[in-house]
Order: structure tokens, then C-alpha cells, then sequence
């Protein structure tokens, strides 16, 4: 085998790597797996896009939170700011209007007393400790939760955002 073939074959297997380096370094970079099995979903698509309704958010939550520790957890947006987040004993609902009925409002779930491993959680409750709480969410602030009964999520921790303590760190898409 001639030198110049030897050369253009390592030449063109070097070019390959590379392709190969950036296209593998693309795809981590967008992709991300999730392992908690309050979502779903096990992998998602990044998005520079801001988070709506019904988008998925990684969260980065503070290292002394008690649950989360420092973690960096997947939620779905389920309320956002300029709706109005209403609670009733330890339900929380979705409404457009600080003067729709329950019943025309969003579900989002019901608070826990304590943890599944039975330490006692605080739900969140920005209005204190009345059992009844109308609130309109502030613009560019999120609640979100997910439908597992265990998911610890908003109706714990409270409003999240690009600048919270609870961090919006991306938006994602599910893939599959």
C-alpha cells in the first residue's frame, strides 16, 4: 500500500473522529436523561425557549434543601405567572381569575403532611397559615408539580424562576 493512501485513509478516519467527537458532544449537550419516576418521561430535549404551560423544567434546588439536596430535578409547568394559583385546605388549583369557581380551575394535587418516608413537609402556602389561599402568580415566577402523589415539587417549595432559589435551569421537550 502506497504512502498517500496510507495518509489519505488516516486523513479521512482523523475527519470521522472528529465528526464523530462534535456530533456526540452536540447531542449531550441537548439531550438529557432523567431517572425519577415522577416523570413520565426518561429523555428529554433542551430548549433555550422560556418555559410555558405543560413544558418541562430541570430545577436546580438549593444544597440545604432538606429533600432535594442540591439536586437538579425534572418538574412540568403547570401554572405560570399572571394565572392564579388557589388553595383550599391542602389542594391546590390552576385558575385564569381570582373569581372562578374551583370547578373551573386546574387540578394540580394535593399537598402532603409528611414525606413517604414519614418526615413532616410544610406545604407551600404564600397567603401563611390560612387553609384558604388566593394568589395571582408573579410574572416570570412558575409553579410546578408533577402527578405523582410523591413528586416534591411547587406545592412545597413555592414559585420558581430564572432568579429564584429554586432555579430554572432549561426547558425540555420530551422525546421518549
Amino acid at each position: 500500500m502506497s504512502k498517500d493512501l496510507v495518509r489519505k485513509r488516516a486523513f479521512v478516519a482523523f475527519l470521522f473522529l472528529v465528526s464523530v467527537f462534535f456530533l456526540l458532544s452536540y447531542i449531550f449537550d441537548r439531550v438529557v436523561v432523567t431517572w425519577g419516576e415522577s416523570v413520565p418521561y426518561r429523555v428529554f430535549l433542551k430548549s433555550s425557549a422560556l418555559p410555558s404551560k405543560g413544558d418541562y423544567v430541570a430545577l436546580e434546588t438549593p444544597k440545604n434543601d432538606k429533600f432535594a439536596q442540591g439536586k437538579i430535578i425534572t418538574k412540568r409547568v403547570v401554572c405560570v405567572g399572571g394565572e392564579v394559583l388557589k388553595i383550599n385546605q391542602l389542594h391546590y388549583y390552576c385558575c385564569k381569575s381570582k373569581t372562578d369557581d374551583l370547578h373551573e380551575c386546574a387540578y394540580l394535587g394535593k399537598a402532603k403532611l409528611y414525606s413517604k418516608t414519614g418526615e413532616p413537609v410544610t406545604p407551600f402556602n404564600p397567603c401563611g397559615v390560612s387553609s384558604t389561599c388566593v394568589v395571582r402568580i408573579p410574572n416570570g415566577k412558575y409553579f410546578v408539580a408533577n402527578e405523582h402523589v410523591d413528586s416534591y415539587d411547587s406545592r412545597y417549595f413555592g414559585f420558581v424562576g430564572q432568579n429564584s432559589t429554586y432555579k430554572i435551569l432549561y426547558t425540555m421537550r420530551p422525546f421518549f
